[in-house]
């Protein structure tokens, strides 16, 4: 994350005159991600990285294929099991939707009658 925000942009050295106008501004590149990764490529760690962090997302989704795929479980099964599980949330909102409305009934049925 603190690596997404900002770093599309170079970096300009501190160091020049602001009254030199003839002369280029040289533009410094930032490590970004692709630095990074090319760093675990070479020393031939990225995919074990992948494998550790990007199986599955913090909210709990399948992340890479080959991530869940190197941690020995099925991409099937865990899109299925995601699935579930939103399917899941879905109908505790449906209940909680219908809770409300007929509490609302309710209330408005008894409203009037103190009225």
């Amino acid at each position: 994350v603190q690596t997404s925000c900002g770093y599309g942009v170079p970096l300009l050295p501190t160091n020049n005159d602001a009254g030199k106008v003839d002369e280029q501004i040289k533009l410094e590149d930032r490590e970004t991600m692709g630095h990074w990764a090319s760093k675990q490529i070479e020393k031939k760690i990225l995919r074990e990285y992948q494998t550790k962090n990007n199986a599955y997302s913090l909210d709990g989704l399948p992340g890479l294929r080959v991530a869940i795929r190197d941690r020995g479980e099925s991409v099937l099964w865990a899109r299925f099991r995601s699935w579930i599980q939103r399917i899941g949330k879905q109908r505790e909102a449906f209940f909680l939707g219908a809770l409300f409305f007929f509490l609302g009934l309710m209330v408005s049925n008894i409203v009037p009658k103190f009225t």
